[in-house]
């Protein structure tokens, strides 16, 4: 029986040592220190610039608009001067709206894709995740393989709807996408404020749930509309960095979590990610905050 239960336990470590199964190699509350130590890397701290007007509740079965004002307030003084967001306003007229519509990309595209990701690398939040995943082998220690792991699964292109190749992970959680005539993804405050009050696209219609995450950010649970079309439910960081939140998602991809039990300024909540497996590649096909 003895030498039936250490070969047993062999069979499990062996397999364990599988992508399938490295999730398990890291403790919750290693992960827990980890989404911390990102958090409180995460620097500037531009939150203080950032206006939430969440106004009054609603529910996903609403119809009606139970906040006449603008969700954020933006001094883009400030906050636009971070890389980061620089870089990330700059993709922001890079992708057809309609995920059903092929994307041609530009060489000049390309290099803003490019000049994006290596600004985010460029951060020590984003280093600190990819050390973790180092450590735990799931990636090389190289700029370049890091560099390609961003690429890969945030701007790998694949088709979300009827064959033709017009999405990707990075569109949908940090721009937003028509899908059949219906919003889908848009979980990133910085395009959120800039299709409220610049373009004039979304309708803020209201919160479910909020969360403060200290001084540094705030997550939302709303309502929202994008060209008259409505979005039931949504969520998203406010406040918060690019970097910290691609280095969250990553992490989280990376690690096969489902359901990521993370810690921010001690509040315990949870990443929900998706991914998009085509033709052999494993994409994230969505990923978002949950309160």
């Amino acid at each position: 029986m003895k030498s039936f239960l250490i070969a047993v336990a062999l069979i499990v470590v062996s397999h364990c040592q599988t992508t399938l199964c490295r999730e398990y190699e890291s403790s919750e509350s290693e992960f827990e220190e980890l989404t911390e130590k990102l958090f409180r890397e995460s620097a500037p701290n531009i939150f203080p610039y950032v206006k939430v007007n969440l106004q009054s509740s609603t529910s996903s079965w609403s119809r009606s608009d139970d906040a006449e004002q603008p969700l954020l307030n933006v001094d883009e003084s400030v906050v636009y001067k971070v890389p980061t967001i620089a870089k990330l306003v700059a993709l922001f007229d890079n992708y057809e709206l309609d995920a059903s519509d092929s994307e041609e990309v530009t060489p000049e595209e390309q290099i803003e894709e490019m000049e994006f990701i290596d600004a985010v690398l460029d951060t020590q939040v984003m280093q600190t995740a990819m050390n973790f995943l180092h450590k735990k082998g799931y990636i090389r220690s190289s700029r370049d393989a890091q560099f390609d792991l961003l690429r890969d699964i945030w701007f790998g292109m694949y088709p979300r709807t009827r064959g033709n190749i017009g999405s990707s992970g990075f569109e949908h959680v940090f721009l937003n996408e028509m899908k059949y005539g219906s919003p889908i993804g848009l979980h990133n405050w910085i395009y959120f404020h800039h299709k409220e009050n610049v373009t004039g696209n979304v309708d803020y219609k209201g919160y479910m749930d909020s969360l403060l995450l200290g001084n540094k950010g705030q997550i939302v649970k709303y309502r929202f509309s994008f060209d008259g079309v409505t979005k039931p439910v949504n969520s998203m960081f406010i406040g918060t960095l690019p970097e910290l939140d691609m280095a969250l998602f990553t992490v989280c991809f990376e690690m096969n979590k489902t359901y990521c039990q993370i810690s921010l300024d001690g509040n315990k909540l949870t990443i929900r990610t998706f991914p998009f497996n085509y033709h052999g590649k494993r994409m994230v096909g969505a990923t978002y905050p949950v309160i």
